[in-house]
């Protein structure tokens, strides 16, 4: 668990530019969306009680007074979070991404290297081999060709 926070920590001291700067451009973007779709209900119920000749009591009777609702089923609201998301997941996938392609390079590097080391001393040993067993059979050839004209003669 420590090392999840030391962890959590390093990311979070890491990115935290990007993570202050999301935070505002949501803030920004609602507090505009705000603004917009207030004076948009505000213009849209002026000519409203002008075409209709209503007046301000009637037209809120109505249509119903501006509520947090309207701002939040607005486009200003949900788009400034969907964003933020979309931002946050592909910085994790990134970071995931990071971490598996470094781990996968590592392990093809360490892959490549044991595989030319095995490779360099099996072909070392292959040598060995071959030289221990061409002198040997030599040996055995020129010994075993003495032994049996040794006992063929003495017979």
């Amino acid at each position: 668990m420590n090392h999840y926070i030391k962890l959590v920590n390093f990311e979070v001291k890491r990115f935290s530019k990007l993570f202050l700067t999301l935070i505002i451009a949501v803030i920004a973007t609602q507090i505009t969306g705000a603004i917009v779709t207030s004076s948009l209900y505000v213009s849209n119920a002026e000519t409203t009680m002008v075409r209709d000749q209503m007046t301000v009591s009637n037209y809120i009777q109505t249509y119903g007074a501006y509520s947090l609702q309207n701002f939040l089923f607005s486009e200003y609201f949900f788009l400034s979070v969907i964003f933020a998301a979309a931002l946050l997941m592909i910085y994790v996938f990134f970071i995931w991404y990071r971490d598996w392609l470094r781990k996968v390079i590592g392990y093809l590097s360490f892959a490549h290297a044991a595989y030319s080391t095995q490779k360099c001393v099996f072909r070392q040993i292959d040598n060995n081999i071959a030289f221990y067993f061409r002198f040997n059979s030599n040996a055995n050839h020129l010994t075993g060709s003495c032994e049996s004209n040794y006992s063929t003669n003495s017979t």
